[in-house]
């Protein structure tokens, strides 16, 4: 598994993508990886996206039952994200440290966000839609 820096906020990896309704999940080795060679200086967890367009960030599960290179991800989270399953070589972004750590510790993963061009986050509310 290669990543590559993506823009300052994301690394990019190609990754199968297959309905898990267990998931988000990836296999363990590659979420050690993953924690090793990207988040080695925080105590953020590794937290990915399907997509920028309109896929939701999550922080995968460690599953040691995962082939190598595959994401699981719930058929809602794909349909939502606009992935197809059959897709062997999806885009994946993996959040960088900075990122994934305010993500996981301020903000509502449920909720929808928007950004500035100036890399500023709002919660987008019925209002400011």
């Amino acid at each position: 598994m290669r990543f590559e820096q993506f823009s300052a906020g994301y690394y990019r990896a190609q990754m199968a993508v297959q309905p898990f309704e267990d998931g988000p999940a990836i296999e363990r080795g590659l979420y050690d990886l993953i924690d090793r060679k990207v988040y080695q200086e925080t105590t953020a967890p590794v937290t990915m996206r399907l997509s920028l367009d309109r896929g939701a960030r999550f922080t995968p599960a460690a599953e040691n039952a995962m082939p190598p290179n595959v994401i699981g991800v719930p058929e809602q989270m794909l349909a939502e994200a606009g992935v197809h399953p059959a897709d062997d070589n999806t885009s994946v972004f993996v959040l960088n440290p900075k990122q994934a750590y305010r993500f996981n510790q301020t903000m509502d993963p449920t909720a929808d966000y928007c950004y500035d061009e100036h890399g500023n986050c709002a919660q987008l509310t019925q209002d400011n839609e």
